[in-house]
C-alpha cells in the first residue's frame, strides 16, 4: 500500500494489481485517513478498556514513533488511558515481535487474556486467572479453549 508502493517482486506487484482492479484494497490510501499502530491494532485496546470500566477515559497521553518512509503514520505507541475508576495502559505496534494479550488488574487478583482479538483459526485462546495470594501465581487457574472464548468473573473490584 502506500503513495508509491514498493515491491520485492513481480508477483507482488501483480497480486496488488489485481486485488485492487476488484476493490479489494487501496493502494492510494489517503495519509490524512490515518493507520499504523494506534488505529489498526491500539484500538483494540482502547475499545476492551471502555467497555471493562464501563465509562469513557477523562485524560489521554501517549508516545508515538512515526516512520517517515510509510508516510508518517506510526509505527510504535504507548499510551495511558486515565478513566475516572482507574488506567489502561498499553503498547501497540506495526514493526515489532508479534505478540497479543491484555491483563487486568485488581485489588484481589488479575486476568489475562492470551490472544484476545484475532487468535490463529484452530488455535486455543488461554484466560488466565490469578487470585493474587503470593508472587509465584500461587493462585493461578489456566482455562483454554479452542472452539470459543471462556467468559470468567473478573476480580471484584478494579
Amino acid at each position: 500500500g502506500g503513495r508509491h508502493p514498493a515491491f520485492q517482486s513481480d508477483a507482488q506487484r501483480l497480486w496488488l494489481e489485481r486485488m485492487a482492479a476488484k476493490g479489494w484494497t487501496v493502494p492510494e490510501w489517503p495519509r490524512e485517513y490515518g493507520g499504523g499502530g494506534l488505529f489498526d491494532i491500539g484500538c483494540y485496546a482502547i475499545k476492551t478498556s471502555r467497555m471493562v470500566f464501563g465509562e469513557e477515559p477523562v485524560n489521554v497521553s501517549a508516545a508515538i514513533t512515526r516512520d517517515p518512509r510509510f508516510g508518517g503514520v506510526d509505527i510504535l505507541t504507548s499510551a495511558i488511558l486515565e478513566y475516572p475508576s482507574g488506567h489502561c495502559v498499553f503498547t501497540c505496534s506495526t514493526q515489532i515481535m508479534q505478540q497479543q494479550s491484555m491483563r487486568f488488574f485488581g485489588t484481589t487478583g488479575r486476568i489475562e487474556a492470551e490472544i484476545p482479538f484475532n487468535p490463529t483459526p484452530g488455535g486455543t485462546s488461554r484466560v488466565l486467572i490469578d487470585d493474587g495470594r503470593d508472587l509465584n501465581g500461587g493462585g493461578l487457574q489456566t482455562g483454554a479453549d479452542s472452539r470459543s472464548r471462556e467468559h470468567h468473573r473478573a476480580p471484584a473490584s478494579r
